[in-house]
């Protein structure tokens, strides 16, 4: 369970991570803990620029702590105005690193997405075919490519519907696809063995390959990566959170979450698990709140029904009955809108505004105070790494618990 946070205001940032990494193989039902990984690593060795991640730790293969000290490195005393630059800058800095991410990762890359993907599709043609041949008895390779063409048919439906990277259009699916075609090749005929593909449909699936590792949503796992701290002409520190997918064609690929300037936004940002940075902000469970609506919901439904069935033998004629059970949808319907607005306005006005007045009001030398104080609350049972990054160009490192505070 990885559990980050970020609290910001208009003087300073502080950043708090576990680190916690969870590992699991095929042969070990239960997974195994290690509380050795970085998640905080400064991008500058000369300005107050900070990045913290989650998710993988991984970018197509190349630990991002390589990627971000080859960066730092790069860098030198150069300084961006902004802190979005230093984002733009990182992101342009992984396609451009041909020595980091020469054609053979970027294949084995798109090989390791490429297996996960075709085999729920073969999941799916085997399933097909296994129906096919029950109904029939057998099932000709005639038939078979036609099992294969809607089979297609139906994927590419459900992965042209799907949202693209922020970093991607519809010109990098054929992009993708035929630079890395021999990669997508070796493990479609790994995968489906001796199924007959017609040229056609061999074209399809890798645009089919292609696309799902563009899309939002896709069968590969995003680092996460949240930029912090100040450009030169930064009056105040800013956040921005990416999910990076990878190096793809010679082209990063990553997907644009959010921007935030402390001097508009203060609060306290959760990354990874929210859960119980959330229950801290609204003084409720999510879990417990969504418990409550649902069933507040439920009985909305159920009951109207219920109390008119009861009084099914009291005379009343079936549209009386109607009417009762009508009038009575609308009354609960009300009462349940007027409880959730209620409880979310009590929320934000007793629960969240006095947590982000007070983080507002925040001096510099405390906002690592207050991300050590969430410790148990966020439950990071690990020692949490916290940084200070603050306009004077310094980077205050304070170590928490066992673990040193300083970025690598």
């Amino acid at each position: 369970m990885t559990a980050e946070i970020a609290i910001l205001n208009s003087q300073a940032v502080a950043l708090a991570a576990d680190s916690a990494v969870t590992v699991s193989d095929r042969t070990n039902r239960v997974p195994k803990i290690y509380n050795t990984v970085n998640k905080l690593f400064t991008l500058s060795k000369h300005e107050p620029v900070g990045v913290m991640i989650y998710g993988s730790a991984e970018l197509g293969g190349l630990p991002v702590e390589t990627a971000v000290k080859v960066f730092r490195e790069q860098l030198g005393q150069d300084a961006f105005k902004s802190l979005q630059e230093y984002a733009d800058s990182f992101l342009e800095f992984l396609g451009a690193s041909a020595h980091l991410f020469p054609k053979d990762r970027q294949d084995r890359f798109v090989r390791r997405g490429s297996f996960r993907f075709l085999s729920r599709v073969k999941q799916d043609l085997d399933t097909r075919v296994k129906a096919r041949i029950e109904a029939d008895g057998e099932i000709s390779e005639g038939a078979l490519k036609e099992e294969l063409t809607v089979l297609l048919e139906q994927h590419r439906q459900a992965v042209e519907g799907e949202e693209l990277l922020t970093s991607a259009d519809r010109t990098d699916v054929p992009l993708v696809s035929a630079e890395h075609s021999e990669a997508i090749d070796s493990v479609a005929n790994r995968v489906f063995e001796q199924t007959p593909f017609s040229d056609d449909q061999r074209v399809l699936l890798r645009q089919l390959v292609a696309r799902t590792l563009l899309n939002i949503r896709s069968v590969v796992s995003d680092c996460g990566m949240v930029f912090t701290g100040f450009g030169t002409d930064d009056v105040c520190p800013m956040l921005v959170q990416h999910d990076v997918r990878g190096v793809m064609a010679g082209k990063p690929h990553h997907h644009f979450r959010i921007a935030i300037d402390g001097h508009e936004k203060g609060g306290i940002f959760p990354f990874a698990q929210t859960e119980m940075v959330s229950t801290f902000m609204e003084g409720i469970s999510p879990a417990i709140k969504a418990t409550i609506y649902n069933f507040i919901h439920r009985m909305s439904e159920v009951l109207p029904s219920a109390i008119v069935e009861d009084a099914a033998d009291g005379g009343m004629t079936s549209e009386q009955r109607n009417n009762i059970r009508d009038a009575l949808e609308g009354i609960l319907r009300s009462a349940e809108e007027q409880l959730q607005n209620e409880l979310e306005a009590y929320i934000k006005s007793e629960q969240i505004t006095p947590v982000v007045d007070t983080v507002l009001s925040l001096p510099k030398n405390e906002l690592a105070e207050m991300a050590e104080t969430l410790e148990p609350i966020s439950k990071l049972k690990q020692a949490l790494r916290c940084a200070m990054l603050h306009v004077d160009g310094e980077a205050d490192r304070r170590a928490v618990g066992a673990h040193s505070g300083t970025f690598s």
